[in-house]
Parts: C-alpha cells; sequence; structure tokens
C-alpha cells in the first residue's frame, strides 16, 4: 500500500473503520443470543419446578447429579415394588374382609304376552301373466318373485324384521313385469311381387313402364310423369284391362291411332334422345314398381288427356286431378276403385323425396 497516495489511505481507513463494526455488530449479536438462552433457561426451570413441585435449586442440582439410588444427602434409597410396600399379616393372625355387598334394583317382571294366533289360510299366489314373447330373464325374475311370496305366506313372520322383509317381497311382486312392444305387421307386397316379375321380367316391365312415362309426360314435372306412371298400374291391376306393363303400355299397338297411349301406335319411331330425362323415367319405373310412390289426388284414375283436346269419352268421366297438360279421369260406373287391390305399399307420400337417385 502506498501511503503518500491520498485515495489508497482513505480506502484503508474505510476498510478498517468497516471490520471494525463487523466485528463489533457480531460480538453484540452472540451476546444477545447467550443472555437469550440464559433468560430462557431460567424460565423453563421455573416453570418446571412449579408444574413438579420441586424447589428450583433441588431442580438445578438433579441435572448434574448422575441417576443413581442416593438421595440429595447421600443416603441410600430402597427401590420396593408395591407389592412389597404393602403390609402382610403375621403367620398366626387371620385377616378378614368383609364384602361390600351394593343393592340393586332390579325392574319388576313384564307380564307374559298373550298367545298369538294361529294365520289365516293363505291363498295361493297366481303367477302374473307373461307375455310369450317376454325374454326368458323376464320369466325367470318373475319365478324367483313368485316362490319368495309363497315361502313368505306360509312361515308366518315371528319378528319385525321378517314382517319387513315379507312387505318388500309383497312390493317387488306388485311391480308390472315388462310387456314387449307388439310386432309389427310384415309390409304389403310391392306391385312387382304382387305380378310375380321375376328379374328378367322385371326389367322388361320397368323398360315398358319407364318408356310410357318418357314419350308420354317427359316434358312434365316430376308429379306429372309419377302420375302418368301410377295410370299405368292402375290399368294392370284393373279388371277391365290386361294384367302385366307392357300389356297395358302396348295395348292395340298394331292398330294406328286407336291404341290407349298414342306413341304406341302413332307411326313415329320411339327414340330416345334424351338421356337425362331417359334416366328419370327409369328411376320412377322402379321405385312405381316398388311401391313407394302414389300421389292421392290421382287415386285410382285410369285415363288421362292434354288439355288442348277434349275427347268425347269424358262426358262418362269422373275429373281426378290435373298435373301440367294431362287431365286424369275415373269412370264414374267404376266408382272409386275400394274394391280393386291397392299396390302401392305407401299412401299419401311426397312423391320426391320417394325417389331414390
Amino acid at each position: 500500500m502506498r501511503i503518500n497516495d491520498d485515495d489508497d489511505l482513505n480506502y484503508a481507513l474505510l476498510f478498517k473503520r468497516g471490520a471494525l463494526r463487523i466485528v463489533g455488530a457480531t460480538v453484540t449479536c452472540t451476546a444477545v443470543v447467550v443472555l437469550a438462552l440464559v433468560a430462557l433457561d431460567v424460565v423453563s426451570q421455573r416453570a418446571l419446578s412449579r408444574a413438579v413441585g420441586i424447589d428450583g435449586a433441588e431442580l438445578r442440582l438433579s441435572r448434574w447429579l448422575p441417576s443413581s439410588p442416593l438421595g440429595f444427602e447421600g443416603q441410600e434409597v430402597a427401590l420396593v415394588s408395591p407389592a412389597e410396600a404393602a403390609p402382610h399379616p403375621a403367620p398366626d393372625s387371620v385377616v378378614t374382609i368383609e364384602p361390600v355387598v351394593t343393592p340393586i334394583d332390579l325392574p319388576e317382571p313384564e307380564p307374559p304376552l298373550p298367545p298369538r294366533p294361529a294365520p289365516a289360510p293363505s291363498r295361493p299366489v297366481a303367477a302374473p301373466p307373461v307375455p310369450p314373447s317376454a325374454t326368458f330373464a323376464a320369466q325367470r325374475s318373475a319365478a324367483t318373485v313368485l316362490a319368495a311370496v309363497t315361502a313368505a305366506q306360509d312361515e308366518p313372520a315371528d319378528t319385525e324384521e321378517e314382517l319387513a322383509a315379507f312387505s318388500t317381497v309383497e312390493k317387488a311382486a306388485a311391480v308390472p313385469l315388462p310387456i314387449a312392444a307388439p310386432k309389427r305387421p310384415p309390409p304389403p307386397p310391392t306391385p312387382a311381387e304382387r305380378l310375380k316379375l321375376s328379374a328378367k321380367a322385371r326389367a322388361k316391365a320397368e323398360k315398358c313402364l319407364a318408356e310410357a312415362i318418357y314419350f308420354e309426360a317427359r316434358s312434365e314435372q316430376l308429379r306429372g310423369q309419377i302420375a302418368v306412371a301410377q295410370v299405368v298400374m292402375n290399368r294392370v291391376f284393373s279388371p277391365f284391362y290386361p294384367n302385366d306393363v307392357c300389356g297395358v303400355v302396348y295395348q292395340n299397338a298394331h292398330r294406328r291411332l286407336s291404341c290407349q297411349f298414342t306413341f304406341a301406335c302413332d307411326g313415329i319411331p320411339e327414340r330416345i334422345t334424351d338421356f337425362g330425362a331417359w334416366r328419370r323415367a327409369k328411376r320412377i319405373a322402379k321405385s312405381t314398381l316398388d311401391g313407394k310412390i302414389w300421389l292421392p289426388e290421382v287415386a285410382k284414375s285410369t285415363h288421362y288427356h292434354a288439355a288442348y283436346v277434349r275427347p268425347v269419352w269424358i262426358r262418362d268421366m269422373r275429373k281426378m286431378a290435373r298435373h301440367g297438360v294431362h287431365m286424369f279421369y275415373r269412370p264414374r260406373n267404376w266408382g272409386d276403385g275400394s274394391q280393386e287391390t291397392n299396390w302401392s305399399n305407401i299412401v299419401h307420400i311426397a312423391a320426391r323425396a320417394a325417389i331414390v337417385d
């Protein structure tokens, strides 16, 4: 260290003062801790002496003496058990101990209960009717409940617990058994099933019906095309027309302009040019043979004509509905068709939702 340098001298003085302060603080803290421990020891000794009833001086002395049978004054202390400390009688003397009897008040006996009457004969419990369609688990549970009720009635209950158990069994027997939901009747046969169409015959019938829809109403809306298909099927199941789809569509096709459907005998070749309309006609024909579409306003109509012509035969007809340019009729003297076969499986259904693309 350079003494002549003022800065170094100042740093040395500062360091010395700091060291002295640290040492002084440490000594002060140590003294305070020692004094606190001494005070705590004194307080604890006083509290302990008051608790055990021993003088404080004796207590401080016992802390530094070894554990020995010597007393505080250096005398030997005899260690005697409680049994040895008890006074023993002389061998020739007889000790008599008088028993101490404490009177006890006994309860008065209760009067005997009257005899219990014999239980009335129980009626035989009939098994609840179990529907034939109930599950085996339900039948087994019914048999278990019935056996429990019968056993509980045969043996009279003598205690409250048995009476409670018997009431519980009666409540369980009163629970109604599950009844199976009635089976739904099978759906009626479809028009194709009624006509007993095989795979090849079904394809031929769909083709004839699609041709009638395409050539008669391909420019109509959906309901107008369905109405034409419905008229064809009404004729199939009517006793006044052939009983097959192709027979109805091409009836009298060999007579020019005297057939049932004009496209079959007008002399114009049947060529399919609008393939979108043709696919739509085939879908309608398939849904019709499956019994999925039915127009309630057309009902059992068997005739129709274009609105721009007026045929003679409409004087004997009852008008049923109109879709697009076609008007639909049924002969008055044929009735409403309730006696004829109801070939559709779904009545009053939206035709557009019934057709599957």
